[in-house]
């Protein structure tokens, strides 16, 4: 296994976010991830939620 450099790596994810998150298929890509980490987010506290009143 190869392993990177932190300022190469810290590179390449400065040029993913301005030439990737940038295009349309970029932006797309990051909103369906913060609808999905939302939907995560919300089913989770919906089992915490449950979990609760099963114990009560």
């Amino acid at each position: 296994m190869e392993f990177v450099k932190k300022e190469d790596f810290l590179k390449i994810i400065e040029e993913f976010k301005q030439k990737y998150l940038n295009t349309e298929q970029g932006k797309n890509h990051l909103e369906a991830y913060n609808r999905e980490r939302e939907e995560v987010k919300r089913i989770f506290a919906e089992i915490k939620e449950k979990k609760k009143v099963e114990m009560i």
